[in-house]
């Protein structure tokens, strides 16, 4: 429920804190993003620094470029 942000952060860092273990099994680098896809909903994740993450939710599809443009300007 996106009413509820507090939800919606502590879900998000697990999702986070879960793909990052993916990404260190397959010895790989630190996770940068996360984009998630359902009919209706696009939710794009982006690692700033170890501790910290931004979260850009819609139901636009159409935004996807726009919103990685944005938190990508966020990193830097």
């Amino acid at each position: 429920n996106l009413d509820n942000p507090e939800t919606l952060s502590a879900m998000s860092a697990i999702i986070v804190e879960m793909c990052q273990g993916l990404i260190e099994e397959l010895d790989q680098r630190d996770l940068s993003q996360i984009i998630l896809k359902s009919e209706s909903l696009l939710i794009i994740a982006n690692t700033t620094n170890e501790n910290q993450f931004l979260i850009a939710v819609t139901s636009d599809i159409t935004k996807l470029g726009l919103l990685m443009k944005v938190l990508e300007n966020f990193e830097n």
